[in-house]
């Protein structure tokens, strides 16, 4: 799962589509399997507050590979 640190939620798939494909150029190189399920802090935090499942494993289980320092 990658958090985007910004709170705008898509209001389309359009919109969904396009974060994808720009986050999927920058890691393209990377020789493993991946996966991305991309939701902005925004979003992120609407699905904890409706208690998804999804989420609350991913936090529990998943492990941080890049966290931007500020």
């Amino acid at each position: 799962m990658v958090v985007i640190d910004n709170d705008v939620v898509a209001s389309s798939y359009r919109e969904k589509m396009d974060r994808y494909l720009s986050l999927s150029r920058l890691i393209r190189g990377m020789d493993y399997p991946k996966d991305l399920i991309i939701y902005s802090r925004k979003e992120l935090n609407m699905l904890k507050e409706c208690g998804y499942d999804f989420v609350n494993e991913i936090e529990q289980t998943g492990k941080i590979l890049y966290e931007r320092k500020n």
